[in-house]
């Protein structure tokens, strides 16, 4: 019995990666729009103001592994390409569309998994 990933199962996969990495309102629409300030729960010593252009999530490296292993799943054969690159090339653009929010280390490694997914559409 064979426990190797088939076409079948591969949008599973992407959509579980994908879910995992959303987790933390990663991918969501409401990253992009400002959190309401609640003055009652400002701690008063030692508080920071939150610069308007500050990012918003660091770096966390499950989430540069789960966009890997989903570039290369996709990245594996034209058909495995087709059937699911679209999900993960707008996961990507997301956060290629707001770099300012995200860690650097992240939006490099989004544009070259981009860049990678782009490549693997154009060869096959």
């Amino acid at each position: 019995m064979s426990r190797a990933l088939d076409d079948a199962r591969l949008p599973h996969v992407i959509d579980s990666a994908l879910a995992e990495i959303n987790r933390d309102g990663l991918l969501a629409e409401s990253v992009t729009k400002p959190e309401e300030d609640d003055p009652a729960s400002t701690d008063l010593i030692g508080s920071a103001e939150v610069m308007p252009g500050a990012r918003r999530y660091g770096y966390d490296p499950s989430v540069v592994y789960l966009f890997e292993l989903c570039t290369v799943l996709c990245s594996r054969n034209a058909a495995s390409a087709a059937a699911t690159a679209r999900p993960v090339i707008n996961a990507l653009m997301h956060v290629l569309r707001g770099p300012s929010q995200f860690d650097g280390i992240l939006v490099a490694r989004a544009a070259y998994y981009t860049f990678s997914l782009l490549h693997t559409s154009y060869v096959s």
